[in-house]
């Protein structure tokens, strides 16, 4: 099903996206609805057929795909004989709704292919979003640094990077490298079941709002692997 996602006014403005066709423009804003709250969903260009354009079958879904991953506004890998897509800074402009369940599909860490190529713990070199509308720079995928892992002292753009929402109670900024990097510093932990608990936790201490929300989590997390990931 389907996912309510907002779109931002300055959309319409980016000029890196004046030179895509309209096609790959609305099958761009389409993605996001189909996409998980880290902004994954299959490569599976006959079903994003089927959910966007269910009454334009000779639509060519793979090659808009290619078009949005050029740009690249897409990210398109695989993990083993799956593929995936990643939304290039899906966070970064969306708030999915804290009742959504965290993404069960492997993010583009460790070793994966990008097309034709075999990219061993980090991601293609790719355009990034910073700041308010739709303002493009060169970087990487988060819009964060890539940091030392999730034990250390994180960079300072990872420490501001996640927030947490007092009026809707939930974390927001949490980006698709800090999951991986939770993943291999956290093995025991089910990170979906411990950010929920964290997420609460904060809920029912309002008084006790931080400062580092990384911080607190690498610390929540770090907790609950020594307990054996409970």
């Amino acid at each position: 099903m389907g996912k309510i996602r907002s779109i931002k006014p300055d959309y319409f403005m980016d000029e890196d996206l004046a030179r895509i066709t309209e096609a790959a423009r609305l099958t761009f804003v389409g993605l996001w609805t189909l996409a998980d709250r880290e902004g994954r969903l299959e490569d599976r260009p006959q079903f994003i057929r089927a959910n966007l354009f269910p009454y334009e079958p000779e639509k060519k879904i793979d090659g808009i795909l290619k078009e949005l991953e050029k740009k690249p506004f897409i990210c398109r890998y695989s993990v083993g004989e799956r593929k995936y897509i990643q939304i290039i800074n899906f966070l970064k402009h969306q708030r999915p709704h804290h009742t959504e369940r965290p993404s069960v599909l492997p993010p583009p860490h460790g070793e994966f292919t990008v097309g034709s190529r075999l990219i061993h713990g980090e991601y293609p070199e790719g355009k990034e979003v910073e700041g308010k509308g739709m303002e493009r720079k060169g970087g990487n995928l988060s819009g964060v640094d890539p940091g030392n892992g999730a034990g250390s002292n994180p960079p300072i753009s990872w420490a501001k990077a996640i927030s947490w929402n007092k009026k809707d109670g939930c974390f927001e900024g949490i980006t698709p490298e800090m999951i991986g990097n939770w993943k291999e510093a956290y093995p025991a932990v089910n990170l979906g079941a411990q950010l929920k608990r964290a997420d609460e936790w904060l809920k029912a201490n309002p008084n006790k709002l931080k400062k580092n929300y990384y911080r607190f989590i690498t610390n929540w997390l770090g907790r609950s692997q020594e307990r054996g990931g409970k």
